[in-house]
């Protein structure tokens, strides 16, 4: 199944000049149906940061955190996760101390890539 996005609706959503790239740019499509079956939030339980994530099929999984500027704090995961729920607990998993800010954690999970930011309180 592919999800197309107009980005004049979704992103601009008003006037704008348009530019010439050379190229057309009006619709990003992409193949999402591996993506569904990947399920990731952050919730927060008490003073802890829960990364939750759910698969619908085992697959090698590699979860990264990151600071805003890019920088790499440490991995989460590294290894073949088996179908179903599971949860990391990031301040112990990275066993480091994190300042209280945005963070980006990243799942690489065979072909695809996830991302997305997260509160550390």
């Amino acid at each position: 199944m592919y999800t197309s996005i107009n980005i004049d609706q979704a992103m601009l959503n008003g006037n704008y000049n348009t530019l010439n790239l050379g190229f057309n740019c009006t619709t990003l499509s992409f193949d999402d149906s591996s993506i569904q079956d990947i399920k990731h939030l952050v919730y927060h339980s008490g003073t802890e940061n829960i990364l939750h994530l759910t698969l619908q099929s085992g697959r090698k999984c590699d979860i990264r955190i990151y600071d805003m500027l890019g920088k790499e704090i440490g991995q989460i995961s590294s290894g073949y996760l088996m179908p179903g729920t599971h949860e990391f607990n990031i301040k112990n998993t990275l066993n480091t101390r994190l300042q209280e800010g945005i963070y980006i954690y990243k799942i690489q999970a065979g072909q695809d890539q996830l991302s997305s930011q997260f509160l550390m309180k």
